[in-house]
């Protein structure tokens, strides 16, 4: 059996990140890929991922596709196609939100972007993203979706929100597979000494932490006025931590990019997670905080809900004030929920690989029973 998966647009940050993880997850399950006598041809444009190779999996290291958007549409519209159509693969898994046109064989994609469902508004965004997921994406979801044999998300919001935007789509198409969280106390490499240095000062005040980056969408500037509004008139200062570049407060520090396998460490000198972003499919960092037993003062919306449950302190990420009585209550109630560990509930990348094989069987049964 052989399938062949798409990851040539995932090259940085998160879609990378789960490109990793997954082949990462198959290498770990050789047997199953022997087993069902499986062959995965996974090609990437980051080198990076070449070490996933294996006896079972082919990594195609192809650049052509993220030279530009022409050659990212000569790619996809012409070249992959015809790659697919003579080499006789059995399934097409596209990593990257869409599918492609004029193969002839079952196509599945993971949605892994929250953006194009999201309810964001054209000022809490950048335009140039706006642009791509707000209004070229979801039009392609609306026009494509339904047509691939099955659409993999992330989380039910995520389901929800598909079907809410992309009617014509089935719902049974639509499947919610969770995914694996890396062990977060394996993230214990050595912080770098000065992230580790401005994460052990301001001792005598509460720490809270906010893995971000630099996308309006991410609410920074909200979550910054917000601790200012507070700490203005509180007698417990906090001090706010967020991974992104920026120029030092008294209570405000910004850590710059924290090396992911440090994460664990950076967790244990903080008192709670912080996260004010407008939209995630998960937000990953809710799961590994709360494995650390960490409190999670979040974003009242869909994604947040669905990983932190009754575990958040809620805030509505549009009102100052709505966070600065979150923190409040936070600040209140923390030693009840100091020692907090929860178990998230995820599935495996191999699910994926799973399902589809068994569609493919299920099919070749039912022609063969014909």
């Amino acid at each position: 059996m052989k399938i062949i998966v798409n990851a040539t647009a995932n090259d940085s940050r998160g879609p990378l990140s789960v490109t990793m993880s997954f082949l990462k997850e198959l290498n770990e399950n050789q047997h199953f890929l022997e087993t069902n006598k499986i062959s995965l041809y996974v090609i990437v444009s980051h080198p990076t991922l070449l070490q996933y190779s294996s006896n079972n999996i082919e990594i195609l290291l192809e650049k052509f596709p993220k030279k530009s958007v022409f050659h990212k549409f000569l790619y996809e519209r012409f070249i992959l196609p015809k790659k697919i159509n003579e080499e006789n693969f059995d399934a097409y898994l596209s990593l990257q939100n869409l599918g492609i046109s004029h193969i002839a064989i079952n196509q599945y994609v993971l949605v892994q972007t929250s953006l194009p469902i999201a309810n964001i508004n054209f000022s809490e965004i950048s335009p140039n993203l706006y642009i791509k997921y707000r209004i070229f994406l979801l039009k392609l979801f609306r026009r494509e979706l339904s047509k691939y044999t099955a659409v993999f998300v992330q989380t039910k919001w995520m389901k929800e929100g598909i079907l809410d935007k992309c009617k014509k789509i089935d719902n049974r198409r639509v499947m919610v597979i969770k995914p694996p969280a890396n062990d977060i106390f394996s993230l214990n490499d050595p912080l770098p000494t000065e992230i580790l240095n401005k994460l052990q000062k301001n001792s005598h005040t509460t720490k809270l932490i906010y893995p971000t980056n630099q996308d309006s969408y991410k609410n920074n500037e909200f979550l910054i006025e917000g601790i200012k509004k507070y700490n203005g008139n509180a007698s417990e200062k906090v001090t706010l931590y967020l991974t992104v570049e920026g120029e030092d407060t008294e209570y405000i520090k910004f850590l710059g990019r924290i090396p992911y396998s440090s994460m664990y460490l950076a967790y244990l000198e903080v008192d709670a997670l912080v996260f004010s972003s407008l939209t995630e499919t998960v937000g990953l960092p809710l799961v590994e905080a709360q494995n650390c037993g960490l409190p999670c003062i979040v974003a009242d919306l869909p994604y947040a809900q669905e990983v932190c449950g009754t575990n958040g302190f809620y805030f509505d990420p549009r009102s100052i004030n709505s966070f600065v009585n979150a923190l409040k209550k936070y600040l209140n109630e923390k030693d009840n929920f100091s020692s907090i560990v929860t178990k998230y509930d995820s599935e495996s990348y191999l699910s994926y690989i799973d399902h589809i094989t068994k569609d493919l069987r299920k099919n070749s049964t039912s022609i063969g029973s014909k």
